[in-house]
């Protein structure tokens, strides 16, 4: 189960300036049992376990931007927000018979995440040329308490402590060019720690090229350098192409692994206010990828078309070359990077307030692991949206289809119904 609430406010003293405070909690409570038999003849041994997760996380964060003469725009803010997960697993320490009992031995576990930031950040324009500088400084903390209980060995109970410190800075840079009337070109470097917060007020695009946060996770530093040239031959079509490489560090413990690897469940979509189904994102990713540390580097190109007033198409292709940089795991790639992704899509405009959106990926072979040894074959995967709302806005029915042609996972169907008052 799962459940979050957020609130919000917004304040603009005149045109000029604007204050955004939000706070937000989420709670989780996730739970597994498992059995694990062994049939032999005239008898069965069996083992269990039973696995718990409870992460409780809040978040504050505030932004003002201002407008500083008639070319220059400032942003500053501050967020903090803190997470705590208690983890619990009680199993039978070996398998027994159904009528033997059996001794237990079992792991007590609470992770406490807590990051600060504060960041300011100043945009400068004109006809031609945007300039983009700023910077974060970045306070994140991470504790664990471990505790690993066997009742074969009482009075040894083994406590073990884990505490990880980041305090960086964190530089923002871009530029944007507009150098012919149709063309275009945007360069831009950054370096961002995740928070432990699932969302930010802070901007989250530099010279116009979003964050990609797919490929680190909370704690974890991000280091991204992008170039990007966009051309609009005509009114209905559109080129772009870019070129990126992330540097990515993760936190990982000689205990476990890589830390922070859970996937939240509370679907911040759902709190939007559902005004229409948005075209899936070209470069999605399967699954969140968990390793230590890696390098991608990306070329992409991308085609787009407004084939009548009523339907559009897309083609984008990605070239990545990705490598694990851990020690002992060099030369690796990191999970879910295919080295070929091709991304179509349609959207449909019919009329009778309806908008109906498809896409089809194409993805060569790729890991879901990082040591690489669970290979997903090389593949399609589909979906299709259909979103219709009444014609006073009140009422929007979302429905979708999702994984179609994609042999290794189910298909999937959904429908979201929302109504606006």
């Amino acid at each position: 189960s799962a459940s979050r609430i957020d609130a919000g406010a917004r304040y603009a003293p005149d045109a000029r300036s604007s204050f955004w405070l939000k706070a937000g909690a989420s709670d989780q409570d996730s739970t597994l049992d498992e059995v694990l038999s062994v049939v032999q003849p005239g008898q069965s041994i069996s083992r269990q376990s039973h696995f718990a997760i409870k992460p409780r996380s809040n978040d504050v964060a505030l932004r003002h931007t201002f407008l500083s003469g008639e070319k220059l725009e400032v942003t500053w803010g501050a967020e903090t927000a803190r997470t705590r997960t208690p983890i619990t697993l009680v199993r039978d320490s070996t398998l027994h018979l159904a009528a033997t009992p059996s001794l237990q031995e079992s792991l007590d576990q609470v992770d406490h995440d807590r990051s600060d930031n504060v960041y300011a950040i100043a945009r400068w324009q004109d006809a031609t040329l945007r300039l983009e500088l700023g910077s974060a400084w970045v306070d994140y903390r991470k504790d664990r308490d471990i505790l690993v209980s066997r009742q074969a060995a009482v009075g040894q109970d083994v406590r073990l402590m884990e505490n990880y410190r980041l305090r960086k800075g964190a530089p923002i840079a871009g530029v944007t060019w507009r150098f012919a009337p149709s063309a275009l070109a945007r360069a831009a470097c950054r370096r961002w720690v995740r928070p432990t917060a699932l969302d930010s007020l802070a901007p989250v695009a530099v010279a116009g090229m979003p964050l990609d946060d797919q490929l680190v996770l909370s704690g974890g530093i991000l280091e991204q350098c992008r170039a990007q040239w966009e051309w609009t031959q005509s009114p209905s079509t559109f080129i772009a192409a870019f070129v990126e490489r992330s540097r990515v560090h993760n936190l990982v413990s000689p205990l476990d692994g890589v830390l922070n690897a859970h996937s939240d469940v509370t679907n911040l979509d759902r709190l939007r206010n559902r005004a229409l189904s948005p075209v899936p994102k070209p470069d999605l990713l399967e699954d969140l990828p968990v390793y230590g540390q890696g390098i991608a580097r990306r070329v992409n190109v991308a085609f787009e078309q407004i084939v009548t007033p009523c339907v559009g198409a897309r083609i984008h292709y990605t070239y990545t070359d990705s490598e694990n940089t851990a020690a002992g795991l060099e030369g690796r790639r990191i999970p879910y990077l295919a080295r070929h992704q091709g991304n179509f899509a349609l959207t449909w405009a019919p009329g009778w307030k309806t908008f109906v959106t498809t896409q089809a990926v194409y993805r060569s072979r790729r890991y879901a692991d990082e040591g690489n040894t669970i290979g997903l074959p090389a593949g399609w995967d589909a979906q299709v949206n259909l979103f219709v709302e009444s014609r006073d806005k009140h009422w929007a029915v979302e429905a979708y289809g999702a994984n179609f042609f994609k042999k290794e996972t189910k298909d999937l169907y959904g429908i979201v119904v929302s109504y606006r008052f």
